[in-house]
């Protein structure tokens, strides 16, 4: 693939809007945010925007004091500190700890908040008509859900994705944690934004594994595999030779041509090389995200 279509895909790719309808659960006085939200956004990065909108209801909620879920917010493990403990101290001073819990569904799946929007719908892998309805939910979540709680749990999230992909990738993440802070949330910034004109990328690198997160057949989990760039012949690998002992395994078949790779809500092809397809369609956290499902 020529540097220049990779550079077409990409800028596609950032340019690309789902038209979002976010209802707020149990609430028919509560009028719906309409808005047209980034693929490669995280649905945390208009959290701020949502508790805006959805203000006068929030105030009244009143907040239980049953026990905390089993799986908690981003928010509470230092293990998300892009920085350490300092910058994590820095954090804290900017979020309001008053402010309610967040989660969101889609019909009777939940849709992680985590990873780009556009990731998370084909990972579910449901045909739904335009504007999507998303449902958004006040308070704690049921458990093994991660709640969006603070302000920068999107910002942690996309962080560590960071950091592991730069490891997968150069076999280090020394690139992203000697990142000033500033420019990391300016990285955070233009994914959220869909700005690719304003994100400073990483110093390119051939990669020594390829950095991708794989959903099989709409479960919302993601299988990450060291995915080697290169075939056992030293050749460039196609996404069908490097994703297709996971693919098989998860789907009980013997061939990768009785399933289907969706990336950005289009089929990717078995034979294209896996690099090139990371190049030209990684989001801003440098994973390339596929949703793999059996062919009807």
């Amino acid at each position: 693939m020529s540097n220049d279509l990779a550079n077409d895909l990409a800028t596609k790719v950032w340019q690309s809007k789902i038209p979002l309808r976010l209802s707020l659960h149990d609430r028919a006085d509560a009028t719906p945010l309409y808005l047209l939200h980034p693929r490669g956004a995280p649905l945390a990065a208009i959290a701020g925007r949502l508790r805006r909108h959805f203000r006068r209801h929030l105030e009244n909620q009143t907040d239980d004091e049953s026990p905390r879920p089993y799986a908690p917010s981003l928010a509470d493990s230092q293990y998300f500190s892009p920085l350490g403990s300092e910058a994590w101290a820095e954090a804290d001073e900017e979020n309001d700890d008053d402010e309610p819990a967040l989660w969101f569904q889609l019909h009777d799946a939940v849709v992680r908040w985590d990873i780009p929007l556009g990731a998370a719908l084909d990972a579910l892998g449901r045909p739904t008509p335009l504007p999507i309805d998303v449902t958004l939910h006040i308070g704690r979540p049921p458990p093994n859900i991660a709640a969006l709680d603070a302000s920068d749990d999107g910002f942690r999230a996309f962080v560590h994705s960071l950091k592991q992909a730069a490891h997968l990738e150069r076999g280090t993440a020394r690139a992203v944690l000697t990142l000033a802070l500033a420019r990391q949330r300016a990285l955070y910034a233009a994914c959220g934004a869909g700005d690719l004109s304003s994100y400073e990328d990483l110093e390119d690198v051939e990669p020594k594994r390829v950095p991708c997160r794989v959903f099989v057949d709409g479960c919302s989990t993601w299988t990450q595999l060291p995915f080697a760039a290169c075939n056992e012949h030293g050749a460039p690998a196609t996404v069908g030779e490097a994703l297709g002992p996971c693919v098989r395994r998860a789907l009980s078949i013997h061939d990768v041509r009785g399933a289907t790779a969706v990336c950005h809500g289009v089929e990717l092809p078995w034979d294209c090389a896996l690099v090139d397809a990371w190049r030209a369609l990684r989001c801003g956290d440098h994973f390339l995200y596929v949703a793999v499902r059996r062919l009807a």
